[in-house]
């Protein structure tokens, strides 16, 4: 029986019934995207939200929630992969621009064009040339109006130069809010967040009634219970890798969810650690005492879109059939025992029906980033061979911090585990540290953070602000401005 996370009802499939009025109270199952269509998750589940309840947790949080990161998703739109449905609706971003004589400009952002909120015009009076800044159904009227202005002031409009600009690239700076201005923020990404941890965890099987910290089952509402803690990288590889995230992670920005189980309390806490777009990162706690199975599960991807790539198989020489194969996600076993031609003949037909991926495996973006890390740990320090570095290769550099002997057994063990054991079962949950005696220990990943946000830990919002900026330099250099 398959059970609605939210209403409790139990849920049958809408092509078995047809649709009259006898089957109205029936509640019927429906793709329900775990992070929202609108951030381009791609993971979606059948089984955990009825269609009633999923259209009434989509007016009362993902509505909200998405409006939240339309500053980094809308100047990015064609770089990021196709929503499941929606299509790619414009959407209008307001700010302000800083111009050349350092004045702020309401402005709104669409389809990559800057225009102001409200048309404006700037005369130049030695070359008797007037600009006109407006969207582009306002600019043709405007115009009328502006030129009339300046004949009334004494200006040659008969010779004057117009220019109708639709797009201001001419300023110093762009500026867009993203928290400020919005009522009731941090409840609206705090509900958000929960309605992914429940979902994913719903789609792992874990009952209703075991996630009591974000969902109150009589009222039948996604809660914010306090539940929610801000990540902060305090364990040595994580303070190793956060700097430098957007440069060395394959297809960043990403999106990353971990259940798991954290038995660090005394009791046994349900977790879920929600990581989007490689820069808000928080722990959802679910239940404060889980008393079901140890759990353990990873999901992990993608938001940049991907292209097939063009591989002509028969044209391939036999020596580099083993990288195409690798390449469309073919297991070697499945070659095993076949003849040259048959082989050239699987590996066509399984390219024919490849599609492609968007999920990855976060064990592979851990093992890289342990060997950048190391290969660039050594060069720390080396000043002389910098020169001779990449800009990319100089700027991990620049960005890893100082060592002392300790860190640097630490990150010893913690290359050690990264090595001799699948990375998914520590990253984000627990972290080596020293303690008091001066043995090496491991920690809860949560508890430490659980006591830095209890004591409003500076760094938290010092280090939040770096995340921001990693993901708005991102921005800027792939807007669609500047990839034309």
């Amino acid at each position: 029986m398959e059970i609605c996370y939210l209403c409790g009802a139990e849920m049958v499939d809408k092509k078995d019934y047809p649709k009259d009025k006898s089957n109205s109270e029936l509640k019927f199952k429906h793709d329900e995207h775990i992070i929202q269509n609108a951030l381009y998750g791609r993971l979606t589940a059948f089984n955990i939200l009825c269609e009633t309840c999923g259209n009434k947790l989509s007016k009362s949080i993902d509505t909200d929630f998405v409006k939240l990161f339309d500053l980094f998703t809308v100047p990015i739109a064609h770089m990021l992969v196709s929503k499941d449905h929606g299509g790619k609706n414009s959407k209008i971003l307001t700010g302000f621009i800083k111009n050349q004589s350092g004045e702020n400009i309401s402005i709104q952002l669409k389809d990559g064009k800057i225009s102001p909120k409200k048309p404006l015009y700037h005369y130049e009076k030695e070359i008797n040339t007037v600009k006109i800044y407006g969207a582009s159904k306002v600019l043709k009227s405007y115009k009328e109006h502006v030129l009339n202005e300046l004949k009334d002031a004494g200006c040659d409009t008969s010779s004057m130069t117009v220019l109708l600009i639709e797009n201001i690239e001419d300023y110093r700076e762009l500026g867009i809010p993203f928290s400020e201005g919005i009522e009731n923020f941090n409840i609206k990404l705090q509900l958000g967040l929960n309605k992914i941890a429940t979902g994913f965890a719903a789609s792992k099987g874990i009952r209703r009634i075991d996630m009591p910290c974000t969902i109150e089952l009589e009222k039948e509402e996604i809660i914010y219970t306090k539940n929610i803690v801000s990540f902060y990288p305090f364990g040595i590889f994580d303070l190793l890798i956060e700097p430098v995230r957007s440069v060395i992670e394959d297809e960043f920005p990403t999106h990353t969810l971990m259940l798991y189980t954290d038995e660090s309390f005394g009791n046994t806490k349900l977790v879920c650690y929600v990581d989007l777009f490689s820069t808000f990162q928080f722990y959802v706690i679910l239940n404060h005492n889980y008393e079901g199975s140890i759990i353990n599960e990873t999901y992990y991807q993608t938001i940049i879109k991907q292209e097939k790539p063009e591989i002509n198989v028969k044209g391939t020489r036999w020596k580099y059939l083993n990288i195409v194969a690798d390449a469309i996600g073919i297991n070697q076993s499945e070659l095993k025992g076949l003849s040259g031609e048959d082989v050239y003949n699987f590996i066509e037909k399984k390219y024919k029906q490849y599609t492609v991926q968007y999920t990855m495996d976060i064990n592979d973006f851990i093992g890289k980033a342990s060997t950048v890390i190391g290969r660039n740990l050594a060069l720390k320090g080396v000043t002389e061979t910098l020169e001779y570095l990449g800009e990319k290769e100089r700027a991990i550099v620049e960005a890893i911090p100082e060592l002392d002997a300790e860190d640097l057994i630490i990150l010893y063990y913690e290359f050690q585990r990264i090595e001799n054991e699948s990375s998914d079962l520590f990253y984000r949950k627990n972290f080596i540290t020293v303690d008091e005696k001066k043995d090496f220990v491991t920690m809860s990943t949560l508890m430490k953070m659980i006591e830095l946000n209890n004591n409003k830990f500076s760094g938290l919002k010092t280090y939040g602000h770096s995340k921001f900026y990693f993901l708005h330099q991102f921005i800027i250099s792939n807007s669609k401005k500047n990839k034309d």
